[in-house]
């Protein structure tokens, strides 16, 4: 039974890395969009302050590993 589990493991694992590196080629150069809220957590997602108060550009280790 082992032996027949195997390449079966085998085919779906190179599958997966294959189709992914297929989808991640395929979005280089292009804009991304994504939407984050108000609420503010620190690091992951917070609103830029200029001179103390917030202006609505989101910044963030979100938008650090997305940039």
């Amino acid at each position: 039974m082992k032996k027949t589990i195997y390449p079966l493991v085998f085919c779906c694992i190179f599958l997966v890395f294959s189709i992914s590196s297929v989808h991640a080629e395929s979005l280089s150069g292009k804009t991304i969009c994504f939407c984050e809220d108000e609420a503010e957590w620190p690091p992951y997602h917070y609103l830029k302050r200029e001179n103390g108060k917030k202006t609505k550009t989101v910044v963030g280790y979100g938008t650090d590993i997305l940039n």
